[in-house]
């Protein structure tokens, strides 16, 4: 488009058209202030408007490139709204849908962009495809090669510090966090073990296990808490908070 423009020159019905060096790219505008992150991102505790709830985590996602994930997470934990995006993607992840993954992409992208008509009906649907963009957006930025810590690891830790720690939510001031629904999506359906691992326990009787029930949503919460326990940075307290409080190599392996 733009070596098209140029090829006119000086013609009087564009103007002048300036060199490609002049324009400068959307997602670097949007990183020149805060506000407009903080802003897209806090339209994700909306859960009136799915579509913009839906938009607001794939404009992060574009954003998030390997060197502003840092500089994203800076952005939302300065923010006058920080508490409220953290709480808005939270209960994303807590929500109950069990539309089916394939069938909730699906929907999203036949109800929502531009020019898409307005569907009634679709709300559980579209709630599941946004958390399923969610979960993409952590598998994206919680790779090995990833800095730390950036946007998403602030999302799923409530904060982000290079002294990070996965709370208890029980722990008297601790607040739940993406990680914590994560675990607990993967959790329900698998009972703990009894002492020394021999019999399980009956708690989860009649509950089936997610990857038996949404298999491609279950899929994506094993792959981020992999890549946390992979990650150089968040291996530790990871593996740590898993093996401690929630015999989760346990109770996943038995």
């Amino acid at each position: 488009f733009i070596p098209y423009l140029s090829a006119l020159g000086d013609n009087p019905v564009v103007g002048e058209v300036q060199p490609v060096s002049y324009y400068i790219r959307l997602d670097q505008s949007l990183l020149y202030g805060s506000d407009y992150v903080s802003a897209i991102a806090a339209y994700v505790s909306y859960p009136l408007y799915h579509e913009l709830m839906l938009l607001s985590v794939k404009i992060l996602s574009a954003l998030a490139s390997p060197s502003s994930v840092t500089q994203l997470a800076a952005f939302l934990d300065k923010s006058a709204d920080s508490v409220r995006i953290l709480d808005g993607f939270q209960k994303v992840m807590d929500s109950e849908s069990l539309v089916d993954v394939e069938l909730a992409e699906h929907v999203a992208e036949e109800s929502t962009g531009a020019g898409a008509p307005d569907v009634e009906g679709n709300s559980d649907a579209l709630t599941q495809a946004i958390r399923v963009a969610i979960l993409d957006f952590f598998i994206q930025n919680t790779q090995p090669n990833r800095a730390y810590p950036n946007v998403a690891h602030l999302l799923l830790f409530g904060k982000a510090a290079a002294d990070n720690q996965i709370q208890d939510p029980a722990a008297l001031g601790a607040r739940r966090a993406c990680i914590h629904s994560i675990i607990d999506m993967v959790n329900l359906g698998v009972p703990r073990l009894k002492s020394k691992g021999k019999r399980r326990q009956h708690g989860a009787a009649g509950v089936q296990a997610l990857m038996i029930t949404l298999p491609g949503l279950a899929e994506r919460c094993y792959q981020v808490i992999y890549q946390l326990c992979k990650h150089p940075r968040t291996s530790e307290f990871s593996m740590r908070y898993l093996r401690s409080r929630e015999e989760f190599f346990t109770r996943h392996l038995a």
